[in-house]
């Protein structure tokens, strides 16, 4: 990664700046006072420590721009769900089960009736469900073509 040597220059100059502050101009009984001479010293050896420094080019910050840019990053979540819409459409409804209980019995042709338990399933009309699967393909592509367009628009704005 390309911001490494910078980390590395941040961190040597966080670890001056700890050991600088740490020292103190105070003598008590298990030191003795350290001039400014010494802070300087301190300094320069830290100037010294090997750093690499590249530099980055356009290209690095318009690749970083683009991964960053909050409209082109919400043109690429709303094509990852309408990939997940895709897979909930093509599937059946959900069964339903129900349950009943009479408090007083009802008189039925065949005796008193006390609870009733019933399930139920929904079918759509043969094809139905293949459609649906299809339109929502259709949907998912017509996504990712707006997410696209986007990434390319705002990539023709930093070119230009």
């Amino acid at each position: 990664m390309k911001s490494e040597p910078l980390n590395r220059i941040a961190q040597a100059t966080r670890l001056c700046g700890v050991l600088i502050t740490s020292l103190s101009f105070k003598q008590d009984a298990w030191s003795r006072p350290v001039r400014p001479a010494n802070y300087l010293r301190l300094l320069s050896l830290a100037l010294l420590i090997p750093v690499s420094v590249t530099a980055q080019g356009i290209e690095d910050y318009q690749q970083m721009a683009a991964e960053n840019n909050t409209e082109v990053r919400a043109a690429f979540q709303q094509y990852l769900a309408s990939l997940e819409v895709e897979a909930q459409v093509g599937t059946l409804p959900d069964p339903e089960v129900a349950f009943a209980y009479f408090i007083s019995p009802i008189e039925t042709r065949v005796g008193p009736q006390q609870a009733r338990i019933s399930l139920s399933q929904m079918f759509p009309w043969f094809g139905s469900l293949s459609d649906r699967r299809s339109i929502s393909e259709a949907r998912a592509k017509a996504e990712y073509e707006v997410f696209q367009e986007t990434r390319n628009r705002k990539n023709a704005h930093r070119t230009l």
